[in-house]
């Protein structure tokens, strides 16, 4: 009985025994399972990351090698964010503008440039001197000389009075021509003279011819010895004794000097 109890005893430790092996076998292998389960899971997660790196890669390579898909995604980019393009519109429509600006400025400085030349091309130099000489202006006698050194007898005035011109007696309509090279340099009306043009002869010398009609001048022409000046209309009341003339001064420097001192 005692040796049957034993066994029994022996028997229940070899099962105890057993099924501690058996569950520790279990566990391990549980353990070894899901460690490699977790290996695996890993490993899957790595290949899944670098095969999406390697996607985006050739997606980029892709974009670089077909212009066409690189514009349109620049273009998208850039219809995305309107602002930032933006301000190089407006830096190009300004560059723009400043060059047509700066073109247009050129050319008005070029036009300007030219009519300048031209200007100076067309304009002949004047030049007069005590030894140049005057064609008369008109042919005729003269009335009243020049007299700036005594008073001369004025008969329309009735009366004695200094002269700083010639009186020169001309038809109405006779032609008045042009006694120098000159440029005009007013063309205006008074009492006594009349309708009158001065011509500026150069170096100080001037010339003025009054008693005019149908003058076609006008200041800043410039005209050549003979050129018709006007005709010679009905005499002023300051002359209306002494008859239709030529009323012809000049002066130097502002001064009268005798033109009979340098008609021809």
């Amino acid at each position: 009985m005692k040796q049957k109890k034993q066994f029994s005893s022996i028997k229940q430790k070899s099962y105890l025994t057993a099924g501690v092996i058996t569950l520790t076998a279990v566990i391990a292998m549980a353990g070894i399972y899901y460690k490699d389960k977790k290996e695996d899971a890993q490993a899957e997660a790595i290949v899944m990351e670098e095969a999406e790196k390697q996607t985006e890669e050739n997606s980029t390579d892709e974009r670089e090698t077909n212009p066409q898909e690189k514009q349109a995604a620049e273009s998208e980019s850039a219809q995305s964010d309107p602002e930032e393009t933006k301000p190089e519109t407006v830096t190009e429509e300004t560059q723009q503008t400043s060059e047509v600006q700066t073109d247009e400025k050129d050319e008005a400085e070029a036009e300007k440039e030219k009519e300048v030349k031209t200007t100076a091309a067309v304009e002949p130099k004047l030049h007069f001197s005590k030894s140049d000489s005057l064609a008369w202006p008109v042919n005729g006698d003269v009335v009243l000389n020049y007299s700036m050194d005594q008073s001369v007898y004025f008969a329309t005035l009735d009366q004695y009075k200094y002269n700083p011109a010639v009186i020169i007696h001309g038809e109405v309509n006779d032609k008045v021509e042009a006694a120098s090279d000159g440029q005009v340099i007013s063309v205006d009306t008074n009492a006594e003279t009349g309708l009158t043009v001065t011509v500026g002869m150069g170096d100080g010398y001037q010339a003025v011819y009054g008693q005019l009609k149908e003058v076609d001048l006008s200041a800043g022409d410039y005209i050549s010895r003979g050129d018709t000046i006007g005709f010679i209309n009905e005499p002023t009341k300051y002359y209306s004794v002494e008859g239709s003339n030529l009323y012809f001064a000049m002066t130097k420097d502002g001064e009268p000097v005798n033109p009979l001192d340098y008609f021809e």
